[in-house]
């Protein structure tokens, strides 16, 4: 039993795509944000040879992302420096991705209740995909994993250097995928050992990519203030682990926020138990569900290893690789252990979780959106984006209204909001469609001004009051 391009698939993808309007239409309001305005800088100030020169050269680069700057560029010729195209083409890669877990849940379960519901919770798990879509850098996570899903579903189609190129694609477009490359081993040995010998394509793409790397710089022997510093021991390890584990169960109960230790317990104890009945269930005469239950499990952690072993860097979003095959645990589990007089029922009982769960995810994202903003609360795991929204909003309002028009050179000398939320100078460069200007912390001004510095002239002192701007003297 197998999806194809049929009107029942079309359907489900439009049932997939109203939920995402519903659950997600907040971040179509959403600026440009912090790495956002990086990588505007970058297009618009090099000649487009210079900028694909630089792009696929791996040279002393830790992050080799190629097609994604690539995939950057054309999006900016497309919809220039508005960020609705690029928040659209985001929502239109969430569904894409999200229509094409339900496929490879259908092909490893060859039960289709199952991959819709695993498809529809994938979806709509705001708990995870928020950041990924509140700004355009979360175009990194959403196209590796299209590409990887993609990558998957030639796999199952016997297409092994189709599948080994478009993976290749997907590393470069984020490192992050690599250790997914052994979901395509783990599935060959659990449940197709005919496609062990096809699997020779991958491994030649993982040895070039491995070549490629050599050129780049070692993340291992990044400074230990580095965001992405790995280290393959610590006390990290464990913290970390908890964290995805809690997150992972919030996914599930979106109302509920647990603990990184009691999260931690609580999986593994329901993990060991559940496990148990998947495996000797075949009592009653079921089929054991123990190759998909390990398939995926592994497929989870191969999904999480490079984020598990960062020392201090550290968000939801890069779960995105391994929830799939956690709510397709927690699916297949739930409808396992359901006892045999309520197994007629399944069904029903399935429709009313995912009713629940849309619901939760609705209501705590909204929440956040209308919370966060004019609040200092940590939310945890995640980078504030819808707060640095609102200051980019707040700095682009005031600044044009209250100076419609600065001189060249100028240097806004800025406090009282987040000046990262805009790219510093990047923001206003754009605004006032000058490269001259320059944007500082009231440190930083002091700092170069005991240096000796000829800073003063042409300097604004500002500061940034809530929704209000005042010039101090």
């Amino acid at each position: 039993m197998q999806w194809t391009f049929s009107i029942r698939l079309a359907a489900f993808c439009l049932i997939l795509s109203a939920l995402t309007i519903v659950l997600y239409e907040k971040t179509l309001r959403q600026p440009f944000v912090q790495d956002d305005w990086t990588i505007l800088h970058e297009v618009r100030t090099s000649p487009v040879s210079d900028y694909l020169l630089q792009s696929i050269s791996p040279a002393d680069k830790i992050l080799y992302r190629p097609r994604a700057k690539i995939g950057f560029l054309l999006t900016f010729l497309l919809f220039g420096f508005q960020p609705l195209g690029f928040h659209i083409l985001g929502l239109v890669t969430h569904v894409v991705n999200s229509a094409l877990v339900a496929l490879v849940v259908e092909r490893v379960t060859a039960r289709r209740g199952i991959a819709a519901a695993v498809g529809v919770l994938y979806a709509a798990s705001t708990t995870i995909h928020a950041d990924t879509l509140l700004w355009i850098v979360g175009l990194y996570d959403l196209w590796a994993m299209l590409l990887f899903l993609v990558s998957l579903q030639l796999y199952f189609a016997r297409k092994p250097a189709l599948s080994a190129a478009a993976f290749l694609l997907s590393l470069l477009t984020k490192e992050a995928v690599a250790p997914l490359c052994l979901v395509f081993l783990f599935h060959a040995l659990l449940l197709d050992r005919s496609k062990l010998g096809r699997l020779r394509w991958h491994g030649a793409v993982m040895a070039a990519y491995a070549f490629l790397r050599l050129f780049g710089a070692n993340i291992l022997e990044s400074a230990g203030n580095h965001p992405y510093r790995m280290e393959l021991a610590g006390t990290h390890l464990l913290a970390n682990a908890g964290h995805f584990l809690s997150w992972a169960l919030q996914t599930l109960f979106p109302l509920w926020s647990p603990s990184p230790r009691l999260g931690a317990v609580v999986l593994v104890l329901a993990v060991s138990f559940l496990g148990f009945v998947v495996v000797f269930r075949g009592r009653g005469g079921e089929r054991s569900r123990f190759p998909e239950t390990a398939f995926f499990m592994l497929w989870a952690i191969a999904g999480v290893l490079p984020a598990v072993l960062l020392t201090h860097h550290l968000f939801r979003y890069y779960a995105v690789y391994s929830l799939a095959p956690v709510l397709a645990l927690a699916v297949l589990y739930g409808v396992t252990i359901l006892p045999v007089r309520l197994r007629k029922y399944a069904g029903v009982l399935l429709l009313v979780f995912l009713a629940a769960n849309l619901a939760g995810n609705w209501l705590t994202f909204s929440q956040r959106f209308d919370a966060e903003p004019s609040s200092v609360a940590e939310f945890d795991g995640s980078n504030h984006l819808i707060r640095k929204g609102d200051a980019v909003h707040t700095a682009r309002t005031q600044l044009l209204l209250r100076y419609p028009t600065l001189q060249p050179a100028t240097r806004l000398v800025i406090s009282g909001i987040d000046l990262e939320a805009f790219g510093k100078q990047y923001g206003p460069r754009l605004w006032y469609a000058d490269s001259t200007l320059s944007v500082l912390s009231p440190a930083e001004y002091d700092s170069l001004q005991a240096l000796g510095a000829e800073i003063g002239q042409g300097a604004l002192f500002l500061r940034f009051d809530g929704d209000s701007i005042t010039l101090l003297p």
